[in-house]
């Protein structure tokens, strides 16, 4: 006898031949007398045809159910190595953890997570990236024109979401491979209205060295932490804190040391009135640090720096019917660069720099007749360096202060538009533009990044 699951198994894959697509299936049933009633079938996916219907030039909204069929590096699923598959991008090099998108440097691509920059994020100087498989929720990639809600990169724009909590069950799952483990759990705390997801990741290669009396005094560990709370108060509108921590400790005991990572934290607010209005306020910080010391013949030698990003965003979108939205927004961000402290015995150096992004943004989806659609938007950027002692410090080569710079502010108009013709249901074509602008740049000695490359703004 053939049940309703059969059936449903069979469609599912029937469809994902189909589709070329990943599948969800669910199902409601009430049994009745002996027999079990169908009530109602929903499949959804993210098929070829999906990816491309779409305006946006070069989006790539990532099927985060098949990171699992990408090469896995150690037992380890990795966002970014799957990121360097699609077309337009590729790997730093070997062992390195950047990617770069149409020629441009792993330096000009933003990454943020739950509206908080990350700067470096890599383990193992490039071997992993700091996402969590088991802890992502969303993920998208724009390797085109980039949309007008987006600044401060000139290269792609990586957003990646982090996964809430379940509202009505509970879970728990452990991974261990074999360089690292990872735990998960989430589940609500009020059932309906608030939930939390905590997700951690550490490797233990320090541990299998401890047991070797020759390596006992190397320290090699990473580790990241995750956690997401979401508050939905009533219907259509719900609050998220984020917050997220990555770290690497390399050390040989009384000899040498390297340690970097990020610490960052977002609150998020969205709401909706009716079918018209949304509205998304996200607040944002973001510590990312970098220190090595080293000590060989009495000679001593350190090196720290740091980013600190504090940002302020508020997006608006207005619905005009089924075919037109306009979307507008501003942002502030709050930028203090030490790009290097450095000290070789008597000798040290010293450069700390402030700077002030504000952004205003205004941007138009819609779509004319059956063929022609259109993305279009315009942001206006102004940068400011701010001066003084309370945004500047600098100690010269040798002790000395060196002279405070000059304030200035540069304001830069940066359009976007993408276009899309569609010939017919299975064929279009796409051509689009994009002005950006970037203000905080890498300085490296080297083709690929590593956790100290010296940072400025212009």
């Amino acid at each position: 006898m053939v049940t309703w699951r059969d059936a449903a198994v069979w469609l599912s894959g029937v469809l994902s031949v189909w589709c070329g697509g990943s599948l969800h299936v669910s199902a409601q049933s009430e049994p009745a007398d002996s027999m079990m009633m169908l009530e109602g079938l929903v499949v959804t996916g993210q098929s070829a045809r999906q990816r491309i219907s779409g305006v946006q030039l070069g989006a790539e909204r990532l099927e985060l159910t098949k990171l699992s069929l990408t090469p896995a590096l150690f037992g380890e699923n990795d966002l970014i190595k799957s990121i360097t598959l699609l077309p337009g991008v590729h790997g730093e090099g070997e062992g390195a953890g950047g990617f770069e998108v149409r020629g441009g440097t792993a330096a000009q691509n933003l990454v943020t997570i739950d509206g908080a920059t990350l700067y470096n994020p890599s383990h193992v100087m490039g071997i992993f990236s700091t996402f969590n498989d088991d802890a992502i929720g969303s993920a998208t990639l724009y390797k085109g024109p980039l949309p007008a809600a987006y600044g401060g990169a000139v290269s792609s724009v990586l957003d990646v979401g982090l996964a809430p909590g379940s509202m009505t069950d509970y879970h728990a799952s452990g991974t261990i491979g074999l360089l690292a483990a990872k735990i998960k759990a989430e589940g609500p705390v009020v059932k309906e209205k608030l939930s939390v997801a905590v997700a951690a990741r550490r490797s233990y290669v320090d541990m299998f060295l401890k047991m070797v009396p020759e390596y006992r005094d190397i320290v090699m560990n990473f580790y990241d932490v995750t956690a997401k709370v979401r508050y939905n108060p009533c219907p259509g509108n719900y609050v998220d804190v984020s917050f997220f921590a990555s770290r690497d400790n390399e050390a040989i005991s009384k000899l040498m040391s390297m340690r970097w990572g990020n610490v960052a934290a977002s609150a998020n607010w969205s709401s909706r009135s009716g079918d018209v209005w949304r509205f998304v306020t996200t607040a944002g910080f973001t510590n990312y640090t970098a220190d090595m010391g080293m000590d060989i013949m009495n000679a001593d030698r350190t090196l720290d720096e740091y980013i600190r990003n504090f940002s302020l965003n508020e997006r608006v979108t207005l619905s005009l019917g089924e075919k037109h939205e306009l979307e507008w927004g501003i942002r502030s961000e709050l930028l203090r660069v030490k790009s290097a402290e450095w000290a070789m015995g008597p000798v040290r150096e010293r450069e700390v720099r402030s700077g002030w992004q504000n952004a205003l943004w205004m941007a138009y989806s819609g779509s004319f007749g059956e063929h022609v659609s259109l993305s279009a938007g315009m942001r206006l950027s102004a940068f400011s360096a701010l001066t003084g002692k309370r945004f500047e410090d600098f100690v010269a080569i040798g002790g000395g202060e060196s002279p405070e710079s000059g304030r200035h502010t540069y304001v830069d108009p940066e359009p976007r538009v993408s276009v899309k013709y569609s010939v017919d249901g299975h064929h279009n074509i796409k051509a689009g533009a994009c002005v950006a602008t970037q203000n905080l740049h890498a300085i490296r000695s080297s083709s690929t990044s590593f956790p100290f490359d010296r940072y400025a703004m212009r």
